[in-house]
């Protein structure tokens, strides 16, 4: 026995095929809802403000970047290597500042007074490494090929040269350390490192 099944699409078939749409509709919506608010009640709290800075180091050189033409013509050029700070460091006493610019000049302050304490280029290029061994009142400087330096910083004289071993790719120095009382030195470059007494 077979029987026959036939679905009649009415006024009652459409009705509930609109309750449906609209229970779905109402589930999505209220889902959406529900994630913006969580979202809303997960936002952190703004961040507390920076203190004011106690002391400014401002370079006494100053660069005049923007240039007023004819015609209300303004043109901007780039900052020149020597306004370009490239990293800085302190002594471990915090007594000296160590600034390295991006044209190779290094400047020593006191941060105390800010006063210029010396000025120089220890090395041709750009400066990658500048620390003060307070021990042996010597600055630490290391620069492109693999060149170290001792240098003194009161009279800028150079007390020492290194030129460390360059393997067959041509890695440059990563990172040197100097013992406190200045009796050993090691380096290392991505190929090598090495110990030096």
């Amino acid at each position: 026995m077979i029987r026959k099944f036939e679905v009649q699409f009415g006024e009652s078939g459409q009705d509930h095929f609109t309750l449906v749409m609209m229970t779905m509709k109402s589930l999505v919506c209220g889902g959406i809802l529900l994630c913006a608010c969580g979202a809303l009640a997960q936002t952190p709290a703004s961040l507390p403000q920076l203190p004011s800075p106690t002391r400014i180091l401002q370079d006494q050189k100053q660069v005049n970047a923007a240039a007023f033409g004819p015609g209300n013509r303004v043109t901007f050029q780039q900052t020149p290597p020597d306004f370009q700070l490239d990293s800085f460091d302190f002594s471990p006493d915090g007594k000296w500042t160590f600034m390295s610019w991006e044209s190779g000049r290094l400047e020593a302050r006191e941060s105390q007074t800010r006063k210029r304490i010396a000025q120089f280029t220890p090395i041709s290029g750009p400066v990658f490494e500048a620390d003060y061994n307070e021990q042996t009142k010597q600055l630490l400087v290391t620069g492109q090929h693999g060149r170290i330096r001792l240098v003194d910083p009161h009279s800028v004289k150079v007390l020492r040269e290194i030129h460390t071993e360059i393997g067959k790719f041509k890695y440059d120095l990563q990172k040197v350390v100097i013992a406190h009382d200045g009796s050993w030195l090691a380096y290392v470059n991505q190929e090598m490192g090495k110990y030096l007494i």
